[in-house]
């Protein structure tokens, strides 16, 4: 989920570079904190996790 994923699929419609969750991750590991997936309802729920 959190790979980075280049996108060179000429077929795509959407400019997207794959590499949003990517950077997130990055981001919230640079800061201590944690980052989960999963899917509920056919929806898929992204949290990050701030510990007081």
């Amino acid at each position: 989920m959190f790979e980075r994923c280049y996108i060179t699929d000429k077929s795509r419609t959407k400019k997207t570079t794959g590499l949003g969750l990517s950077i997130v991750k990055n981001l919230v590991t640079k800061m201590n904190r944690e980052i989960e997936t999963y899917v509920e309802e056919s929806f898929l729920i992204i949290s990050i996790i701030f510990n007081i």
